[in-house]
């Protein structure tokens, strides 16, 4: 295990590098439970998996959060070994990772996917709760090194629905920002509309790829002049789908 810890160690000290190997065409992925109508101080569960491994005998990784939107609570390890031992987590509070290493002497069979474990985070800020892959390793059946990938954008998660998320902060004075999700490309306008329904301010209109996106309105009308204080709504029209959500202005 000394020499395994050692391979790990040197790892963190390489980026931008994927080596070929038994496990090259190795495919690390996330899921995201309890995404939708996040509030402050729920739970929010990120399953970290993997696909097409050939052996491995370790995996590693290190996953990205923001510190100001969320707090680390625990990690579970999930079904990729029967008998492991893991490294971590160890929560780097400071950059925002947490990282975990899994480790058996029985190597991981070949598998399409396997669920490497859990990653459990308190919500802080309902408005900053993204996450993804910032690292990914593994190390073959002889112990060696055997895929290294360590990404400065990380590998981000892709959307399961169109979803308007809300606005943060709520209520807010003077800005706030409006984040909404997409599972494809299509066709985005996103308004804000007073309690009579009327369009105060058009955000955007303009088609969009898939992921997460976030607008920040000032609380200005399109006339650029600031609305009063009270209730609006922040409609998003994303292909076929509408959603709306209410939000509270006070000046």
């Amino acid at each position: 295990m000394n020499r395994f810890i050692g391979v790990f160690a040197t790892l963190a000290l390489v980026s931008s590098l994927a080596l070929a190997g038994e496990n090259a065409g190795a495919r690390p992925s996330l899921a995201v439970d309890g995404a939708d109508g996040q509030a402050k101080d729920s739970y929010l569960e990120v399953r970290v998996d993997v696909g097409n491994l050939s052996g491995a005998h370790a995996v590693h990784f290190d996953l990205a959060y923001d510190v100001a939107g969320l707090e680390f609570v625990d990690f579970a390890e999930g079904d990729l070994y029967s008998e492991s031992v893991v490294i971590g987590p160890v929560n780097r509070t400071v950059r925002g990772i947490v990282d975990v290493t899994i480790a058996s002497a029985t190597p991981a069979r070949r598998i399409d996917e396997s669920t490497v474990g859990f990653v459990r985070f308190r919500v802080i800020d309902p408005g900053r709760t993204d996450v993804n892959i910032a690292a990914f390793h593994t190390s073959d059946s002889n112990w060696e090194v055997d895929t290294q990938i360590d990404l400065t954008r990380g590998i981000n998660v892709v959307p399961v629905a169109t979803r308007l998320l809300g606005n943060s902060p709520n209520p807010f004075n003077p800005t706030t920002r409006i984040r909404y999700e997409l599972p494809m490309s299509t066709h985005v306008s996103l308004q804000v509309l007073d309690v009579s329904g009327r369009v105060v301010r058009n955000l955007l209109s303009r088609t969009e790829s898939a992921g997460a996106r976030e607008v920040t309105w000032n609380g200005m009308n399109d006339a650029g002049r600031p609305v009063s204080s009270g209730v609006y709504f922040t409609r998003l029209q994303a292909g076929s789908e509408q959603q709306i959500k209410k939000m509270t202005l006070i000046r």
